[in-house]
């Protein structure tokens, strides 16, 4: 009778996450869909992400900018999306010391939120619906990173935190 390997058990430790999301607003919607239902040409999608840190509290504001436009029709489909996310660090920590997995992590969390948003507003418009493919966002982690600044207090306090 053959021998039957057994599985290795291997033991993984799970660290909980050092940040939490606190709350997810979009702020500002743009939408031109032509009157005539056709589906839309090959989109062109662009982001911006910018951050404003407190470093004293440990507050990180993620402002996401989404567009997108057809690239060959002007006069076509166009969106234009931007959400203001608000993270909090377990413990506060200088600006320099926001670990990198942050800013990958940061942008993955807020996209799904975005994709959603223009699924039901195009839903409820009574157009197609837009779905936006996934996407690997991790080349936006440098870009992000290099538009954080650091802050006394966050700038729009219409937003405010919690």
């Amino acid at each position: 009778m053959a021998e039957v390997e057994k599985p290795v058990e291997k033991l993984v430790k799970v660290e909980q996450a050092s940040f939490k999301i606190l709350n997810f607003k979009v702020t500002e919607v743009a939408m031109k869909i032509p009157p005539v239902n056709t589906k839309p040409n090959k989109l062109e999608i662009k982001f911006s992400p910018s951050g404003e840190y407190i470093s004293a509290e440990g507050l990180f504001r993620l402002t996401f900018s989404f567009n997108a436009s057809e690239k060959e029709n002007k006069n076509g489909v166009y969106f234009k999306v931007i959400s203001v996310t608000n993270f909090k660090f377990e413990q506060p920590v200088p600006l320099v010391e926001i670990p990198d997995f942050f800013y990958q992590n940061a942008i993955a969390i807020v996209f799904p939120y975005i994709r959603a948003y223009v699924s039901t507003l195009t839903g409820q418009s009574h157009q197609d619906i837009l779905i936006l493919p996934l996407l690997n966002l991790t080349t936006l982690e440098n870009p992000l990173r290099e538009n954080t600044v650091e802050v006394e207090t966050l700038m729009n306090k219409e937003q405010e935190v919690g």
